[in-house]
């Protein structure tokens, strides 16, 4: 589902039967507005994930030249990220 889908989605939603456009155009705000200031808040949006190479996601044994990517670890730290923007994460 694209931004504009999932616009016109929330948009024509409401509690109680009660469009949320109807709401809005109490105030003076068309859809158009709302489109505007709904791509604003997609387009802040920016999370800033952790390095896949960073030292911390590596685990070392014995029996491994190297180091093994730990990828549980790095899925975490992901999540964590996400959830502070006030994302959820399903998983």
């Amino acid at each position: 589902m694209g931004i504009r889908e999932e616009f016109e989605a929330w948009w024509m939603s409401g509690a109680y039967g009660t469009r949320k456009y109807d709401r809005f155009s109490e105030i003076g705000l068309t859809e158009d507005d709302a489109l505007e200031i709904w791509e604003a808040s997609r387009a802040a949006l920016v999370i800033e994930l952790p390095s896949r190479f960073a030292e911390k996601y590596q685990d070392y044994f014995d029996d491994v030249d190297g180091g093994c990517f730990n990828e549980g670890r790095y899925i975490k730290d992901l999540t964590v990220a996400i959830e502070a923007a006030g994302l959820k994460v399903k998983q």
